[in-house]
């Protein structure tokens, strides 16, 4: 079996989304262990939300998985530009204005900063995953 990296799973996650326009982290294991990869479940989303911090990749949560796309901030739009952008964050009575960023990127910004102020159980890192889950992020003009 080949020893397994963060840029072997960011090619495999960038060709299939490629390929079919967007992938989990299951169908990266797959993929990685029909290459002779030795790859297990947890060790992938670590690197894929790992490749998410880093802007590698985007993702939105359907309460079962994640479906990850490739980040604006590194694809652009169709005519190359980046997209970014100012959003609000809110979530309760808390409210923050991000500028030039992608949405992803506010909501890891506004989860990181507010994560304190709601009485979310568990970790660190579950309570940042709800409150980035749970804020509304708007798009300003």
């Amino acid at each position: 079996m080949q020893t397994l990296t963060k840029k072997i799973v960011q090619d495999v996650g960038t060709h299939l989304i490629e390929s079919n326009g967007s992938t989990t982290t299951l169908d990266v294991k797959q993929e990685l262990r029909n290459q002779g990869y030795w790859a297990v479940q947890h060790e992938i989303s670590t690197f894929m939300s790992q490749l998410a911090d880093d802007g590698v990749f985007e993702y939105t949560d359907n309460g079962t998985y994640r479906i990850y796309q490739l980040s604006t901030i590194a694809t652009g739009p169709v005519w190359g530009q980046p997209n970014i952008t100012s959003y609000q964050c809110t979530l309760g009575q808390y409210t923050r204005i991000y500028d030039h960023v992608t949405r992803n990127q506010a909501k890891y910004k506004f989860a990181k900063e507010y994560y304190p102020m709601f009485d979310y159980p568990g970790s660190t890192r579950s309570q940042c995953k709800a409150v980035y889950t749970k804020c509304k992020a708007t798009k300003l003009p």
